[in-house]
């Protein structure tokens, strides 16, 4: 079997997760960690510790990571940006450069490529996901600026033809995981907002959390009860799967920044052996979906599953096979809403509860 590497998120725990890398040192090509929020936000909503502790965080990081020979990548990747910072930021980068500890940066905003790349022209630039790469042109007009490496926007990762070509222009590399919703309407609000509270406004977060009309969380979390059976068609690729895109010469991510550490290993050794034998919910990063307690993924294995939604047209009205998937498959914790697991609204109760009687669901215990 091909021995593939991974890039994977640091989680926060720092000991726990210096201890994964030494471990799996040999499934890890790359890790990627944020700026401290100080300098800019992310497109995760991780806390971070305050910013002398989280650089000192960094430094043991990133010495780990030369010990290893695995890549530390530094995400550079929110989609609201304070422009007065920039030469702040790329000086950072120098230092770091210049210290032996870092020449891979994960970027979003084109301007800010464009400034690296005048300041650095050896460092190696990769395109965020969170850029929405998803056709041929809009790779080359990146190549035009000289990065090295675009994350193909996750419409797209079922699409393994446009991959190669996209791959004939430069590097891609494809975010397996992320279990949300496809082609969702608030994809875009809530990297912003997510971008906005982690950064230099991050103390909004409060304020923001306390009106209904800003919970981006809630939103795409409704269409997902609405539509349940929607899970199957987002944008994820299972470890068996892997095994379409063997060959084509790319590079694979792991979103695992959400993960406490024991999840991480196990959704790394799971990618690693192309296996699993388990609940599939517990490999995806999604907010979407956690109400939904199991996922069966080995009854996944012989139904066409890549093929089938490879080709998906979208139209569920004619379609079955993704209602059908889900009345076979999956459980709904339905009686510990009100748990620590769960911040949800009474509408999203009141579809939660449609959603049992609607599809026949089996009950889950109480966590």
């Amino acid at each position: 079997m091909e021995n593939l590497k991974f890039s994977i998120g640091y989680n926060g725990d720092l000991q726990g997760f210096l201890a994964l890398m030494e471990k799996h040192k040999n499934k890890i090509k790359s890790v990627y960690f944020p700026m401290p929020n100080k300098y800019m936000g992310s497109c995760r909503d991780v806390s971070q510790p305050a910013a002398k502790a989280f650089v000192k965080e960094l430094y043991i990081l990133m010495a780990k990571c030369k010990e290893l020979r695995i890549i530390p990548l530094l995400l550079l990747n929110s989609t609201i940006i304070d422009y007065t910072k920039v030469n702040i930021i790329i000086r950072s980068i120098d230092y770091l450069k210049k210290k032996g500890l870092l020449n891979h940066v994960v970027v979003t905003d084109p301007y800010l490529i464009m400034k690296i790349r005048e300041f650095s022209p050896d460092i190696f630039i990769e395109v965020s996901i969170v850029a929405h790469v998803r056709t041929l042109e809009e790779a080359r007009y990146f190549k035009d600026l000289r990065v090295d490496c675009v994350t193909v926007d996750r419409e797209i990762i079922r699409n393994i033809s446009l991959i190669k070509k996209m791959r004939n222009i430069l590097r891609i590399k494809v975010l397996l995981n992320e279990g949300c919703l496809k082609n969702c309407i608030y994809r875009y609000s809530h990297y912003n907002y997510i971008s906005y509270c982690t950064g230099k406004f991050r103390n909004a977060k409060k304020i923001l959390r306390s009106s209904e009309s800003t919970k981006i969380d809630s939103m795409c979390r409704m269409n997902a009860l609405k539509r349940p059976y929607k899970f199957f068609s987002a944008p994820f690729v299972r470890p068996e799967d892997l095994n379409h895109y063997l060959g084509s010469d790319l590079d694979f991510k792991l979103s695992t920044r959400n993960f406490d550490t024991p999840a991480l290993e196990e959704c790394l050794v799971a990618y690693s052996e192309r296996r699993y034998a388990g609940n599939l919910l517990k490999l995806l990063s999604t907010r979407a979906f956690c109400m939904f307690e199991y996922v069966d993924n080995l009854k996944l294995n012989n139904v066409k599953f890549f093929e089938r939604l490879s080709s998906c047209n979208d139209d569920c009205e004619k379609c079955r096979f993704c209602k059908d998937l889900f009345k076979k498959t999956v459980s709904v914790v339905k009686q510990c809403l009100n748990c620590k697991h769960f911040d949800i609204n009474d509408n999203e109760k009141t579809l939660l509860e449609q959603c049992v009687s609607n599809f026949k669901i089996k009950k889950a215990v109480q966590c």
